[in-house]
């Protein structure tokens, strides 16, 4: 197994790191293959930071999702961008050496323009009053789907080697 940091200093992660969470406005980490999280940079919108509290939630929404993901960007080699299942986007990007998936860095916690935020599943997932998550929804931001694909598309070229 690579170690991450044998690819790029602690200094260059936190740069790059970074970068994505200011460009995007979104949390982001630095995963090994199987999605633990080794490095992260920026900050969980409320609702987020609420589904993280509770451990039932955590795994119906962000590790389901997660799952499905690394699988994808597993499979294809390529940045995967999917609606969470309260959702929100999530980006994933595989970090690629030897043609096989090492690690991947992901984005996520925005709202797509035209998306809803699921707040029946979620009052239902945190057992709380939907009009409460719905208070916790406003501080989700809205952003364009395509732009967060272009995020992942151009992050790739940063994060592996050429071809």
């Amino acid at each position: 197994m690579i170690d991450p940091f044998e690819v790029m200093s602690a200094r260059e992660w936190d740069s790059l790191l970074g970068d994505l969470a200011d460009e995007s406005l979104m949390r982001v980490m630095l995963t090994d293959r199987e999605g633990g999280v080794l490095k992260t940079h920026g900050k969980r919108n409320e609702l987020c930071e609420r589904i993280r509290e509770d451990r039932n939630c955590l795994t119906a929404v962000c590790s389901q999702t997660n799952v499905v993901m690394l699988e994808a960007a597993r499979t294809t080699l390529l940045p995967v961008v999917e609606e969470c299942e309260a959702g929100m986007l999530r980006l994933v990007i595989p970090v690629v050496r030897g043609g096989i998936l090492r690690f991947q860095v992901t984005a996520c916690g925005r709202l797509a323009h035209g998306a809803e935020v699921e707040t029946f599943l979620l009052s239902k997932l945190l057992d709380m009053e939907e009009d409460d998550v719905t208070h916790l929804a406003r501080s989700v931001t809205l952003v364009a789907r395509r732009y967060v694909q272009k995020l992942g598309e151009r992050f790739r070229e940063r994060l592996n080697e050429p071809a």
